[in-house]
């Protein structure tokens, strides 16, 4: 990322829409037909030309351990040999490998300058991630291993859900459901239609997009499609998987 600034710890020094503009360049110099109808982002190929052109190194083979707090580490960006790990737990099938993978793909994009210090890695120049850190879609303080988590899921999000895609998805879905009524947002409350269709709609987004269900729901709302009603909302901002909280409300 040329022209990128950072902060005295190699930090990038960015807004939602500068990390949105360089995941489109990015995805427009590996495949710009990604931009033309509702896909899955084509990550094997991307990998390829990434080992090809830039020697990045890829491990989807190896049990990566669990974190000081027993939380498994699911992926790990090495910096010094460029090598990005996924834990072997993630089936090539599960959508949460593909934005894992993505998510350590803006690692190296963006974190190849950071001062791993900050980490508490004097000697590992490495980045690991938990569950946790897979899930940050907010920054509620000024730790900087939440402002490079927090970028690095922004960035595997617009990578991976296409803002020029995802509207027009969600509108064919809901069309052919026959949804008539304010078509292209999505309401969820707790009426049963409107969880019925926001759930066929996560499903084919999925199904289309090939990336876990937390992920999308983040980037529906962060492109205002979807509203959730205030009996929806997670306490504390938690990411709690939306189909779990409805399950118990009914």
């Amino acid at each position: 990322m040329r022209n990128l600034k950072h902060d005295k710890k190699g930090i990038p020094i960015v807004s939602r829409t500068d990390i949105e503009y360089w995941a489109e360049k990015i995805l427009s110099y590996f495949d710009a037909t990604c931009f033309e109808r509702p896909q899955a982002t084509p990550l094997a190929s991307i990998c390829k030309r990434l080992t090809d052109e830039f020697d990045v190194k890829f491990e989807f083979n190896i049990d990566l351990g669990d974190s000081p707090e027993g939380y498994h580490y699911r992926g790990r960006f090495h910096i010094s040999s460029q090598t990005i790990f996924i834990d072997k737990s993630l089936a090539w099938n599960d959508p949460r490998f593909n934005f894992t993978l993505a998510h350590e793909i803006a690692h190296y994009v963006m974190h190849r300058k950071i001062d791993t210090s900050i980490l508490g890695k004097e000697k590992d120049k490495e980045i690991t991630d938990t569950n946790r850190q897979l899930i940050l879609d907010h920054v509620q303080s000024d730790n900087p291993r939440d402002w490079i988590e927090w970028q690095a899921n922004k960035f595997a999000s617009s990578l991976l859900l296409p803002r020029q895609t995802v509207p027009f998805a969600v509108t064919q879905r809901q069309k052919e459901l026959g949804i008539t009524s304010r078509v292209g947002t999505i309401y969820l409350d707790r009426q049963r239609t409107n969880f019925s269709d926001f759930k066929n709609i996560m499903d084919f987004l999925v199904s289309i997009y090939e990336t876990s269900r937390a992920s999308i729901r983040v980037r529906l709302k962060e492109l205002n499609i979807l509203i959730e009603s205030e009996t929806i909302k997670f306490q504390n901002n938690s990411m709690e998987p939306v189909v779990s909280v409805l399950r118990r409300l009914f």
